[in-house]
């Protein structure tokens, strides 16, 4: 089983136990704003590495 929690401007983190994988994305509230975010696949990049 896979958890993920979601945060403030997109923050947040994945962790799947079973694969040992906790994976944290974090974004500055000027990047978020700026529209600079630079990896909107983060979560599905990370959910492939459990598949």
């Amino acid at each position: 089983m896979t958890y993920r929690a979601d945060g403030y401007l997109g923050n947040y983190i994945i962790v799947n136990p079973k694969d040992k994988i906790v994976a944290v994305r974090m974004i500055s509230h000027q990047s978020f704003k700026d529209h600079k975010d630079g990896f909107a696949d983060f979560g599905k990049e990370i959910l492939k590495l459990t598949q």
